[in-house]
């Protein structure tokens, strides 16, 4: 049995001053695990219109599905308000798992998630 590697989070220095991480731990978890997504997610679709075809970028198998978890941080607040109207809570990370595969990546800030082109003529 091999163990995976747990990498040191890097959610720490993303956090501002009082903000707490309000995420399943499992998601978080998962987060942490993930290698960086490589690059963009290759596809193929009409301009426009619905992807005809994608690949995972580990193991290059076909994907019909993109999940995107995102880790997300809030700030404590007095005002008895729902939580979703809080002007201080912001996504500091996300996860992508993509199915059939279930290979899960950590998306950077700014980084392009899919490339989609058309198909060849």
């Amino acid at each position: 049995m091999k163990l995976r590697k747990r990498r040191a989070s890097d959610l720490g220095p993303r956090l501002w001053p009082g903000a707490e991480i309000e995420t399943d731990p499992d998601v978080v978890e998962r987060y942490e695990e993930a290698p960086d997504l490589p690059g963009p997610i290759q596809a193929v679709g009409p301009a426009g219109g619905p992807v005809a075809e994608a690949w995972c970028p580990q193991c290059q198998e076909a994907i019909n599905e993109m999940f995107q978890d995102n880790i997300i941080a809030v700030s404590p607040i007095t005002v008895e308000t729902p939580r979703i109207m809080w002007p201080g809570h912001q996504t500091i990370a996300s996860l992508i798992t993509l199915t059939p595969c279930g290979h899960a990546f950590r998306a950077v800030d700014g980084q392009t998630i899919a490339e989609v082109r058309e198909p060849a003529a």
